[in-house]
């Protein structure tokens, strides 16, 4: 696809720098895009004029508290505002949408995955909607399995581990009742484009999965409540996002 050739060119040379900053970086390019888009794509003296009347209206229900068929009517010509105010800022949304959707497309192919690196053991794992099958797992040069090549599916999960010497990609084989499935492992670097898990629906195997690590770009001393353990990607994008973009709606004075 051009686009995502278009995006490996402008940031690829991210993927050398440690992960937490590459995603900050793109964090800050993305947020710079949003805001400067929202700045000049909408109108700021009425998204002014349209946030000062919601502000207005909201303490006129705080001081109608005692009166609610009043305050309900205020509230509902605050709706109204409100929904102007979301309609206008649309705008904007519309220009960025697809990039940014494209951007995020690219952040997950390239940073949600740890690379597995050279002598570290992985599993690959066949998932069967049959039980009682039989599979053979064969590997190239380069890879070495460190469990038996041919297994039984007792209960329709087959895992085998492996390990590789070198870096690089390397394709290894299925075979169930004869029929052959290949699977693509990367060693020494994120697996880009590549799906850890293969859907293959045939002679009774559904899948093959290479146990790829979630990457962790920000671990916690501990498990933290609704944080869990670490941040991948797409927390650490948030977290950060948020920051900028906060930061640059008052450089930029966007309402």
């Amino acid at each position: 696809m051009v686009f995502t050739e278009f995006l490996n060119f402008i940031f690829g040379p991210l993927l050398t720098l440690p992960s937490l900053a590459a995603i900050v970086i793109l964090s800050f390019v993305i947020s710079l895009i949003s805001a400067v888009i929202t700045k000049y794509a909408t109108d700021q003296t009425l998204m002014k004029e349209l946030k000062d009347q919601m502000k207005a209206y909201q303490e006129q229900v705080k001081k109608l508290k005692d009166n609610p068929e009043a305050a309900m009517d205020v509230q509902k010509k605050a709706m109204d505002v409100n929904m102007k105010y979301m309609m206008h800022n649309m705008r904007a949304t519309l220009f960025t949408f697809l990039p940014i959707i494209l951007i995020f497309g690219w952040m997950s192919s390239h940073l949600a995955y740890a690379p597995l690196l050279p002598g570290q053991e992985f599993s690959i794992t066949l998932a069967f909607s049959e039980k009682g099958k039989n599979a053979t797992l064969s590997v190239p040069d380069g890879l070495t399995l460190t469990t038996s090549a041919n297994k039984h599916a007792t209960d329709g999960v087959i895992k085998y581990t492996a390990t590789a010497a070198n870096e690089g990609t390397y394709l290894v084989d299925v075979t169930v009742d004869s029929t052959t499935t290949s699977h693509t492992v990367v060693i020494g670097q994120s697996p880009t484009g590549v799906e850890p898990t293969k859907q293959v629906n045939t002679r009774g195997l559904d899948s093959i999965t290479v146990d790829y690590e979630p990457l962790r770009v920000i671990t916690f001393p501990a498990k933290l409540p609704l944080l869990g353990e670490y941040f991948g990607w797409l927390g650490t994008y948030i977290l950060t996002a948020i920051a900028f973009s906060m930061g640059l709606r008052r450089l930029l004075k966007i309402h």
